[in-house]
Formats: structure tokens, sequence, C-alpha cells
């Protein structure tokens, strides 16, 4: 059974954490539930999440209108489906998650990105038709299956054969194939270096923002502190002026109740902006790796296809040698006869053209879906990075307006 408890409790204290930066374990989770709750998808979402200790594992709670009952499923559990659709859906792209890590899973860091990026990666796959159709989420949205059996379910379905895979394709792409779009190989190569680019780029200004963003929850918590410690010693000296005039009490002063009410406050409305423009940064890392590693698997069938048809040309070759009586040493010796050779040789032969001639439409479909979908990833990218900017500017200009607002409601 699963022992539900703030996660928080049994996590490290690392690295920049949520972007209202708050340190006690309530505050932290309902923090982030209702970032997930207000970001969530009607089709499919997280809803809760919970630390399993004697396990060692969290565990979420998916809702959605794609199913009536809650599920429960773990962390290795997304990750092996989305490995399995990887495998299955070749050269087609798929939202990326986090890896998996050795060490540090529990820390607070890993935490907050697990649960921002599963709940955009649920979100995403349930709204894309041949995904939200396929034998895959079927599979992890089944609730008679409980999350210590969905990764094990998943694994051990069967490899799709290229056949399967270009029965898919024909079924969910056929769209596609009216575009007037080209994507060639210089196209590929043009694609793959910009975004490379780009991924190099964020990984060494996520590094550097880890850095600002550690301060900044640094200097806000130190902050919080000054004004607890200035509150708590006027709270004790209050005796000593109750006859008096309490005016003369400058942080904590009753007559002033709005200066406390906006000390509370203070932690929620002041924004970590280093810590929002790093989790960004982290999200495009995922993204644009998921769609490098989606041309990586188009690359592939490219191989293979071309190895199959120069073992095609091998094949024919081979035929041509036998018609004009020709056999290698090691056939001699085996003692073959030709006709034998010839009609082994010729079911080789139509096998391999079967399967290039598969091949060929599955990577067709997938050149004419690239042709359309490579330059709105890319249109994406870029405005995501520019509202990016926006938004960081405007977060700091307001926690410049709360910071004002707060100390002029000082009096001295």
């Amino acid at each position: 059974t699963t022992k539900k408890e703030e996660p928080s409790e049994s996590v490290k204290d690392e690295g920049p954490i949520s972007i209202n930066d708050a340190d006690e374990a309530v505050i932290n989770k309902e923090i982030l539930l209702n970032q997930l709750r207000e970001t969530k998808n009607a089709t499919l979402y997280i809803d809760n999440f919970s630390y399993n200790e004697e396990g060692d594992y969290t565990v979420y709670t998916l809702k959605g209108l794609i199913s009536d009952k809650d599920i429960n499923r773990r962390y290795n559990d997304f990750f092996t489906l989305r490995e399995i659709l990887a495998k299955r859906w070749p050269g087609i792209y798929i939202p990326g998650i986090p890896p998996k890590k050795l060490f540090g899973k529990n820390d607070r860091t890993t935490i907050n990105l697990r649960n921002r990026t599963l709940n955009k990666f649920l979100g995403k796959i349930s709204n894309i038709v041949h995904f939200n159709e396929s034998e895959e989420l079927k599979i992890f949205l089944n609730p008679n299956l409980a999350d210590t059996e969905v990764a094990r379910t998943l694994s051990n379905l069967q490899n799709y054969q290229n056949q399967n895979i270009l029965n898919n394709y024909e079924k969910y792409f056929s769209e596609y194939m009216q575009s007037q779009n080209e994507f060639n190989d210089n196209i590929y190569q043009q694609f793959c270096t910009y975004l490379e680019s780009w991924l190099k780029l964020i990984r060494t200004y996520k590094d550097k923002m880890y850095t600002f963003a550690e301060e900044k929850a640094c200097y806000t918590h130190n902050t919080k502190d000054v004004l607890d410690s200035l509150e708590n010693y006027e709270k004790k000296t209050l005796i000593e002026y109750v006859n008096g005039n309490t005016e003369f009490l400058i942080f904590f002063n009753l007559l002033h109740s709005k200066l406390t009410e906006k000390k509370i406050f203070y932690r929620r409305d002041m924004i970590n902006t280093f810590a929002i423009f790093y989790e960004w940064m982290e999200e495009k890392e995922l993204d644009l790796t998921a769609m490098l590693n989606c041309l990586s698997s188009y690359s592939h069938l490219k191989k293979k296809y071309q190895k199959i048809n120069n073992d095609i040309i091998a094949k024919q070759n081979k035929k041509s040698d036998l018609e004009q009586g020709k056999k290698s040493i090691f056939e001699k010796v085996l003692g073959k006869s030709s006709a034998d050779l010839m009609l082994k040789n010729a079911s080789e032969l139509n096998e391999l053209l079967g399967e290039a001639q598969i091949l060929e439409k599955i990577c067709t479909f997938i050149e004419k879906k690239f042709s359309v979908e490579i330059y709105p990833f890319v249109d994406d990218l870029k405005a995501s990075f520019y509202d990016m900017i926006q938004k960081f500017n405007e977060a700091q200009k307001n926690n410049a307006e709360v910071n004002k607002e707060l100390w002029e409601q000082v009096k001295i």
C-alpha cells in the first residue's frame, strides 16, 4: 500500500525550488498542485502526488476525461511509456520527459521538474490522436493495472514489424502526403544543426541561471527571516509600550495591520524570476532533445533502407552470376545445385524488395510530416523564448513594486 505524506518531508533541500520559493512542505506541495491544476488538460492531467517511503518513489494520481477513474502511476511508468512509443513510432515527435537519475531523484528540484514536465507530457499525448488511440497509452491508463505492473506490461509488448508501423502511418498520417513542402538531406542537416546550437546555448545558460536562482531563493528566504526576527522582537517588547504610543514600533504595529498582512504574503508575491527562467530552460532542453532523438530515429530508418538497397543490388548480381553458371567456392564444396541457389536467392531478393518498399513508404510519411511540422516547431521555439524574456522583465518589475510597497508601510 502507498503511504501518503508530503514529499518534501523526505526530499533534500537542494537547488532552485518552486517559483514561489517556499520552504514549508505543505505550502510547497500546495503551490505545485495549484500550478498543475491551473494548467491542467481536461483530457488527462496530474491531480495529486505522494511519496512512498517504503518503496522510495513518488506516486502520481491522474485524472481527466480520458478515464473515469483515478489512476496511480510511478515515474518509471512514464519513462517506459515514452521509451516504447519511441520504438513503435519511429520518426514521430514524442514530448520529452526528464531522464532517469541514479542519485538525487527525491531532491526538490527533480520532483518539481518531473511534476511540471510529466503533466505537460500527459496533456500533449492525450490530445494527439495517434497516441490517444494507441495500444501503448491504453495499457498505461488501464485502471486494472497496478503501478507496479505497468512498466512490465508495456515492456512485454511485441515489437512492431515495419509493416505494422506502415499500417499505423497510413491510418493516421495520410493527410501529410498532400503536402508540397520539401524535406531533404540538406534541410535535415540544417534543422539538426539549428537545434543543436539552441541546445548548446540553453545548457550553457541553464548552468549560469541555476546559480542566480539559488542565490535569489536564499535572498528571499533570508529577507523573510529578517522580517520574522524583527516582528518577533517587537512582539516581545510590545508589553513595554502597552501604556505608551505603539506607533514607535516599526515592523510590527497593531495599528498598521496592512504591514503584517503584506509581510505574510511577501514570499508568495515575490517571484523568483531566475527560477522561472531556469525552469523554462529545463523544459526546452527536454523538447529539443526529444526532437533531435526523433530526427535520429528517422536517420536510422534511412540508413537501414539504404543498406537493404545495397543488399538488393548484391542479390541481383548474385542472380546474374547464377544464371551464368557461376558459384562461390563455398557453394561448390557444399554441392549446391544452381536451381536451388537461384530459388533461395530469388526468395531472399523478393523479401528484401518487399522490406525496402515498406521502409521507403515509412520514410516518405515521416518526411512529409516533417516538412509540415519543423517550421512551426522553430517558430514556437523562438516565440516562447521572446515570451519568456517578456515575462522575466514583467516579473522583475513586479518584484520591485512588491518590495517598494512592503517597505512603504513602515513608519519611522
